[in-house]
């Protein structure tokens, strides 16, 4: 039988949703790197995201409850899982359920279109992917990421500043500088989502920033990004912070 060697930078065992949604994000993450997925039987039919038909758990209103959710997931796996894995499921799922979801239903076979519908096709804003991916490129400290979601004429002001309104740079070069400054500055910055709300002209990100700027002592102080959108890209981002006294 001849043998066949297959390089790759991130090689994932598996084509189910996690599967999926695991090359899925190595690869936004980092557009250089070479994905492999290994799968046993057929790509986009095998694994059990299909044999339960493309079934997700997640939290999404009353009675339900993450309490409630994270116990009955417990029962499921006999009581040997692994707790804090089994929390930190429970409380992302309803945003990553999107993520499965694109993961399976982009297998299936497109229709080029036409010039024509693509020019008149309207896109509809999905706010739980456009958050994840806000999340995923400033913590990952992407700045051609972070840029790739601002418009060319972005306004953007930085929750500090000698003004009002803190630090305001407009345009993607003067962002991108102040962004480099600031990651080499506090390398270790990061920003841990608490709630989000999306719409398609407004998103407002509430998180936990830390980090420790460099010769300096470690912050800890909860904020909120506005974000303004035009056309599914922000046209203006304003931060806002607790004071801490």
């Amino acid at each position: 039988m001849m043998r066949v060697v297959v390089e790759t930078d991130v090689l994932i065992l598996g084509a189910a949703g996690a599967g999926l949604c695991a090359a899925l994000h190595a690869a936004d993450r980092s557009p250089s790197l070479s994905v492999a997925v290994v799968v046993k039987g057929l790509l986009g039919r095998a694994g059990c995201t299909r044999m339960v038909q493309g079934g997700y758990n997640a939290v999404r209103t009353e009675p339900d409850s993450l309490d409630a959710h994270f116990l009955d997931t417990l029962a499921g796996g006999g009581w040997i899982n692994d707790q804090e894995l089994v929390w930190t499921l429970v409380v992302q799922a309803r945003r990553l359920r999107l993520c499965a979801l694109q993961a399976v239903a982009g297998l299936g076979p497109r229709r080029p279109r036409r010039a024509s519908e693509k020019e008149n096709r309207t896109m509809a804003f999905e706010g739980e992917a456009f958050v994840d991916r806000f999340n995923s490129v400033w913590n990952g400290h992407d700045v051609d990421g972070i840029l790739s979601m601002m418009t060319d004429d972005v306004v953007f002001e930085a929750s500090f500043g000698k003004d009002p309104w803190g630090s305001r740079v407009v345009g993607k070069p003067a962002v991108r500088e102040f962004l480099e400054e600031m990651f080499q500055r506090v390398p270790d910055i990061r920003w841990d989502e608490i709630r989000h709300a999306a719409h398609p002209e407004l998103a407002v990100v509430e998180w936990l920033t830390t980090g420790t700027p460099r010769g300096g002592t470690r912050f800890e102080v909860q904020g909120c990004d506005l974000l303004t959108l035009r056309g599914g890209k922000i046209a203006a981002k304003r931060s806002y912070r607790k004071g801490q006294l």
